[in-house]
Protein backbone atom coordinates (compact mmCIF):
# COMPACT_ATOMS: atom_id res chain seq x y z
CA UNK A 1 0.00 0.00 0.00
CA UNK A 2 1.30 3.48 -0.77
CA UNK A 3 2.55 5.69 2.06
CA UNK A 4 -0.22 8.30 1.64
CA UNK A 5 -2.86 5.57 2.05
CA UNK A 6 -1.19 4.47 5.28
CA UNK A 7 -1.39 8.03 6.61
CA UNK A 8 -5.09 8.27 5.69
CA UNK A 9 -5.91 5.03 7.48
CA UNK A 10 -3.86 5.98 10.53
CA UNK A 11 -5.76 9.28 10.76
CA UNK A 12 -9.14 7.55 10.59
CA UNK A 13 -11.39 8.23 13.57
CA UNK A 14 -14.27 6.22 15.03
CA UNK A 15 -16.68 9.10 14.41
CA UNK A 16 -15.71 9.02 10.72
CA UNK A 17 -17.03 5.46 10.46
CA UNK A 18 -20.31 6.48 12.08
CA UNK A 19 -20.55 9.36 9.62
CA UNK A 20 -20.06 6.97 6.68
CA UNK A 21 -22.62 4.52 8.06
CA UNK A 22 -25.18 7.30 8.30
CA UNK A 23 -25.24 7.53 4.51
CA UNK A 24 -25.56 3.75 4.08
CA UNK A 25 -28.52 3.17 6.39
CA UNK A 26 -31.08 3.28 3.58
CA UNK A 27 -29.58 0.28 1.78
CA UNK A 28 -31.66 -2.94 1.76
CA UNK A 29 -31.89 -4.62 5.17
CA UNK A 30 -30.71 -1.45 6.86
CA UNK A 31 -27.05 -2.47 7.05
CA UNK A 32 -24.20 -2.65 4.57
CA UNK A 33 -23.07 -5.92 6.19
CA UNK A 34 -26.05 -7.73 4.61
CA UNK A 35 -25.80 -6.10 1.20
CA UNK A 36 -23.85 -8.19 -1.36
CA UNK A 37 -23.24 -5.04 -3.45
CA UNK A 38 -21.20 -3.60 -0.57
CA UNK A 39 -19.47 -6.78 0.60
CA UNK A 40 -16.25 -6.12 -1.30
CA UNK A 41 -15.87 -2.59 0.12
CA UNK A 42 -16.42 -3.40 3.79
CA UNK A 43 -12.70 -2.83 4.38
CA UNK A 44 -13.10 0.61 2.83
CA UNK A 45 -16.12 1.46 4.99
CA UNK A 46 -14.70 0.02 8.22
CA UNK A 47 -11.02 0.87 7.93
CA UNK A 48 -10.66 3.34 5.05
CA UNK A 49 -8.65 0.82 3.02
CA UNK A 50 -9.39 0.61 -0.75
CA UNK A 51 -10.00 -3.05 -1.70
CA UNK A 52 -8.22 -2.93 -5.07
CA UNK A 53 -9.57 -2.85 -8.61
CA UNK A 54 -13.02 -4.39 -8.85
CA UNK A 55 -15.57 -5.45 -11.45
CA UNK A 56 -19.22 -6.13 -10.72
CA UNK A 57 -20.71 -8.99 -12.75
CA UNK A 58 -24.42 -8.76 -13.41
CA UNK A 59 -27.18 -10.73 -15.08
CA UNK A 60 -29.85 -8.71 -16.86
CA UNK A 61 -33.32 -10.14 -17.42
CA UNK A 62 -36.44 -8.24 -18.48
CA UNK A 63 -34.65 -4.96 -17.70
CA UNK A 64 -33.83 -6.02 -14.12
CA UNK A 65 -30.21 -6.27 -12.97
CA UNK A 66 -29.14 -9.14 -10.70
CA UNK A 67 -25.72 -9.31 -9.05
CA UNK A 68 -23.75 -12.46 -9.90
CA UNK A 69 -20.86 -11.22 -7.82
CA UNK A 70 -17.88 -8.86 -7.64
CA UNK A 71 -14.31 -9.69 -8.66
CA UNK A 72 -11.55 -7.79 -6.86
CA UNK A 73 -7.91 -7.71 -7.96
CA UNK A 74 -6.47 -6.97 -4.55
CA UNK A 75 -3.04 -5.96 -3.31
CA UNK A 76 -0.45 -8.73 -3.58
CA UNK A 77 -2.06 -10.04 -6.81
CA UNK A 78 -4.71 -12.06 -5.04
CA UNK A 79 -8.05 -12.40 -6.80
CA UNK A 80 -11.22 -12.37 -4.71
CA UNK A 81 -14.84 -13.16 -5.62
CA UNK A 82 -17.71 -11.84 -3.50
CA UNK A 83 -20.93 -13.72 -4.39
CA UNK A 84 -24.10 -11.81 -5.25
CA UNK A 85 -26.18 -14.06 -3.06
CA UNK A 86 -27.14 -12.79 0.37
CA UNK A 87 -26.51 -16.17 2.00
CA UNK A 88 -24.58 -18.93 0.24
CA UNK A 89 -24.18 -21.93 2.51
CA UNK A 90 -21.53 -24.59 1.89
CA UNK A 91 -21.26 -27.83 3.91
CA UNK A 92 -17.97 -28.48 5.67
CA UNK A 93 -16.19 -31.57 4.28
CA UNK A 94 -15.21 -32.36 7.88
CA UNK A 95 -18.22 -31.58 10.10
CA UNK A 96 -20.91 -31.58 7.33
CA UNK A 97 -22.39 -28.49 8.96
CA UNK A 98 -23.16 -25.64 6.51
CA UNK A 99 -21.63 -22.17 6.76
CA UNK A 100 -22.33 -18.89 4.95
CA UNK A 101 -19.54 -17.90 2.53
CA UNK A 102 -18.31 -14.32 2.61
CA UNK A 103 -15.84 -14.56 -0.30
CA UNK A 104 -13.62 -16.90 -2.34
CA UNK A 105 -9.94 -16.17 -2.96
CA UNK A 106 -7.20 -17.33 -5.30
CA UNK A 107 -3.54 -16.88 -4.45
CA UNK A 108 -0.94 -15.33 -6.74
CA UNK A 109 0.52 -18.71 -7.74
CA UNK A 110 -2.86 -19.84 -9.22
CA UNK A 111 -2.41 -23.14 -7.39
CA UNK A 112 -4.80 -22.82 -4.45
CA UNK A 113 -8.17 -21.27 -3.65
CA UNK A 114 -9.69 -20.52 -0.26
CA UNK A 115 -13.21 -20.14 1.13
CA UNK A 116 -13.62 -17.32 3.65
CA UNK A 117 -16.50 -16.78 6.07
CA UNK A 118 -17.99 -13.93 8.08
CA UNK A 119 -16.93 -15.85 11.19
CA UNK A 120 -13.15 -15.92 10.87
CA UNK A 121 -12.89 -18.85 13.24
CA UNK A 122 -14.40 -21.14 10.58
CA UNK A 123 -11.72 -22.94 8.58
CA UNK A 124 -12.19 -25.00 5.42
CA UNK A 125 -9.48 -26.96 3.60
CA UNK A 126 -7.97 -25.13 0.62
CA UNK A 127 -8.92 -26.34 -2.84
CA UNK A 128 -6.61 -26.88 -5.81
CA UNK A 129 -7.12 -25.01 -9.10
CA UNK A 130 -7.24 -27.28 -12.13
CA UNK A 131 -5.23 -26.24 -15.19
CA UNK A 132 -6.96 -26.71 -18.55
CA UNK A 133 -5.60 -25.48 -21.90
CA UNK A 134 -3.26 -22.92 -20.32
CA UNK A 135 -5.93 -21.43 -18.07
CA UNK A 136 -6.91 -22.41 -14.54
CA UNK A 137 -10.40 -23.52 -13.51
CA UNK A 138 -11.13 -21.61 -10.28
CA UNK A 139 -14.71 -22.58 -9.32
CA UNK A 140 -18.24 -22.91 -10.67
CA UNK A 141 -21.47 -21.34 -9.51
CA UNK A 142 -24.86 -22.97 -10.19
CA UNK A 143 -27.94 -20.75 -9.77
CA UNK A 144 -31.50 -22.08 -9.80
CA UNK A 145 -33.17 -18.85 -11.00
CA UNK A 146 -32.11 -15.20 -11.44
CA UNK A 147 -34.25 -14.37 -8.40
CA UNK A 148 -31.73 -16.21 -6.20
CA UNK A 149 -29.34 -13.34 -6.92
CA UNK A 150 -29.45 -9.94 -5.23
CA UNK A 151 -31.26 -7.21 -7.18
CA UNK A 152 -29.46 -3.96 -7.75
CA UNK A 153 -30.45 -0.96 -5.67
CA UNK A 154 -30.28 2.59 -7.01
CA UNK A 155 -27.14 3.51 -5.12
CA UNK A 156 -26.73 6.97 -6.58
CA UNK A 157 -30.12 8.01 -5.26
CA UNK A 158 -29.37 6.60 -1.81
CA UNK A 159 -25.97 8.23 -1.41
CA UNK A 160 -26.70 11.95 -1.15
CA UNK A 161 -23.39 13.43 -0.08
CA UNK A 162 -23.59 16.88 1.55
CA UNK A 163 -21.25 19.70 0.57
CA UNK A 164 -19.71 20.06 4.03
CA UNK A 165 -18.21 16.80 5.24
CA UNK A 166 -14.91 15.48 6.63
CA UNK A 167 -12.15 14.88 4.07
CA UNK A 168 -11.78 11.14 4.75
CA UNK A 169 -15.54 10.60 4.93
CA UNK A 170 -15.86 12.38 1.57
CA UNK A 171 -13.12 10.19 0.11
CA UNK A 172 -14.81 6.98 1.21
CA UNK A 173 -18.29 7.97 0.10
CA UNK A 174 -16.95 9.08 -3.28
CA UNK A 175 -15.29 5.69 -3.77
CA UNK A 176 -18.51 3.91 -2.77
CA UNK A 177 -20.38 5.97 -5.35
CA UNK A 178 -17.85 5.10 -8.05
CA UNK A 179 -17.81 1.35 -7.57
CA UNK A 180 -21.28 0.72 -8.99
CA UNK A 181 -20.21 2.30 -12.27
CA UNK A 182 -17.68 -0.45 -13.04
CA UNK A 183 -18.73 -3.80 -14.35
CA UNK A 184 -20.01 -6.03 -17.11
CA UNK A 185 -22.48 -8.84 -17.40
CA UNK A 186 -24.74 -11.19 -19.32
CA UNK A 187 -28.13 -10.28 -20.77
CA UNK A 188 -30.70 -13.05 -21.21
CA UNK A 189 -33.43 -10.49 -22.07
CA UNK A 190 -36.83 -12.16 -21.64
CA UNK A 191 -35.51 -15.72 -21.79
CA UNK A 192 -37.62 -17.95 -19.53
CA UNK A 193 -35.73 -20.27 -17.15
CA UNK A 194 -38.05 -23.21 -16.63
CA UNK A 195 -38.08 -25.51 -13.61
CA UNK A 196 -35.81 -28.04 -15.36
CA UNK A 197 -33.06 -25.51 -16.15
CA UNK A 198 -30.49 -23.55 -14.17
CA UNK A 199 -27.84 -20.87 -14.69
CA UNK A 200 -24.25 -22.08 -14.71
CA UNK A 201 -21.20 -19.81 -14.31
CA UNK A 202 -17.61 -21.03 -14.51
CA UNK A 203 -14.65 -18.91 -13.43
CA UNK A 204 -11.22 -19.36 -15.01
CA UNK A 205 -7.99 -17.43 -14.42
CA UNK A 206 -5.07 -16.87 -16.79
CA UNK A 207 -2.21 -14.52 -17.33
CA UNK A 208 -3.17 -11.15 -18.83
CA UNK A 209 -3.15 -10.85 -22.60
CA UNK A 210 -5.20 -11.94 -25.57
CA UNK A 211 -7.05 -15.25 -25.40
CA UNK A 212 -8.55 -17.40 -28.11
CA UNK A 213 -12.32 -17.38 -27.65
CA UNK A 214 -12.83 -20.57 -29.69
CA UNK A 215 -10.20 -22.39 -27.61
CA UNK A 216 -11.89 -21.42 -24.37
CA UNK A 217 -15.28 -22.51 -25.66
CA UNK A 218 -13.82 -26.00 -26.01
CA UNK A 219 -12.95 -26.25 -22.32
CA UNK A 220 -15.24 -28.90 -20.80
CA UNK A 221 -17.93 -27.73 -18.45
CA UNK A 222 -18.19 -28.99 -14.89
CA UNK A 223 -21.43 -29.07 -12.96
CA UNK A 224 -22.70 -32.09 -11.07
CA UNK A 225 -26.20 -30.55 -11.28
CA UNK A 226 -26.38 -30.85 -15.08
CA UNK A 227 -27.88 -33.49 -17.35
CA UNK A 228 -25.53 -34.01 -20.29
CA UNK A 229 -27.35 -36.97 -21.79
CA UNK A 230 -29.19 -37.19 -25.09
CA UNK A 231 -26.71 -35.21 -27.19
CA UNK A 232 -28.17 -31.90 -26.07
CA UNK A 233 -26.47 -28.69 -27.12
CA UNK A 234 -25.86 -25.79 -24.77
CA UNK A 235 -25.02 -22.26 -25.98
CA UNK A 236 -22.32 -20.51 -23.97
CA UNK A 237 -21.32 -16.88 -23.52
CA UNK A 238 -17.89 -15.73 -22.34
CA UNK A 239 -16.79 -12.45 -20.79
CA UNK A 240 -13.69 -11.43 -18.87
CA UNK A 241 -12.22 -8.94 -16.39
CA UNK A 242 -8.67 -7.57 -16.50
CA UNK A 243 -6.58 -5.73 -13.98
CA UNK A 244 -4.19 -3.03 -15.20
CA UNK A 245 -1.82 -3.49 -12.25
CA UNK A 246 -1.55 -7.28 -11.97
CA UNK A 247 -0.69 -10.03 -14.44
CA UNK A 248 -3.98 -11.91 -14.11
CA UNK A 249 -7.36 -11.92 -15.82
CA UNK A 250 -10.61 -13.72 -14.97
CA UNK A 251 -12.72 -15.40 -17.66
CA UNK A 252 -16.38 -16.17 -16.89
CA UNK A 253 -18.33 -18.64 -18.97
CA UNK A 254 -22.11 -18.64 -18.73
CA UNK A 255 -24.49 -21.42 -19.81
CA UNK A 256 -28.13 -22.32 -19.25
CA UNK A 257 -28.17 -26.07 -18.54
CA UNK A 258 -30.73 -28.76 -17.95
CA UNK A 259 -30.91 -30.18 -14.42
CA UNK A 260 -30.29 -33.83 -13.71
CA UNK A 261 -32.38 -35.84 -11.23
CA UNK A 262 -29.71 -35.62 -8.53
CA UNK A 263 -29.53 -31.82 -8.50
CA UNK A 264 -30.15 -30.07 -5.20
CA UNK A 265 -30.90 -26.60 -6.52
CA UNK A 266 -33.85 -24.51 -5.39
CA UNK A 267 -34.86 -20.86 -5.12
CA UNK A 268 -33.29 -20.87 -1.67
CA UNK A 269 -30.20 -22.85 -2.55
CA UNK A 270 -27.40 -22.56 -5.09
CA UNK A 271 -24.09 -24.39 -5.22
CA UNK A 272 -20.38 -24.09 -5.78
CA UNK A 273 -18.34 -26.79 -7.45
CA UNK A 274 -14.63 -27.46 -7.73
CA UNK A 275 -12.27 -29.97 -9.41
CA UNK A 276 -14.96 -31.56 -11.57
CA UNK A 277 -14.95 -31.05 -15.33
CA UNK A 278 -17.15 -32.79 -17.87
CA UNK A 279 -17.49 -32.49 -21.64
CA UNK A 280 -20.71 -31.48 -23.34
CA UNK A 281 -21.96 -30.49 -26.80
CA UNK A 282 -22.10 -26.74 -27.46
CA UNK A 283 -22.63 -24.26 -30.24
Amino acid sequence: MKENNKKIIKAFKAEDLEEVKKFLKEFPDGTYKNNPYLRHIEVLIDYGKPPGQYHTIQLKKDGQNYLIGTIVFSHGERIIFFPGIQKMFVPSPITKKSYNIHHITCDKSLKEGHLKFRDRNIRFPDFILQKVNNIHFWFGLAIDKPEVLFSRAKHKELLKIPKKIGVDVQRRLSLINQYCQKGFGFNIKSRTINSQEFLNFEFFIKKNGNFDLSENLNIPIGSYNADFKGGRQYPTTISHAKDSESSQMVIIRFSILRKNKENSLSLRKSSLFFHYLKSFNKY
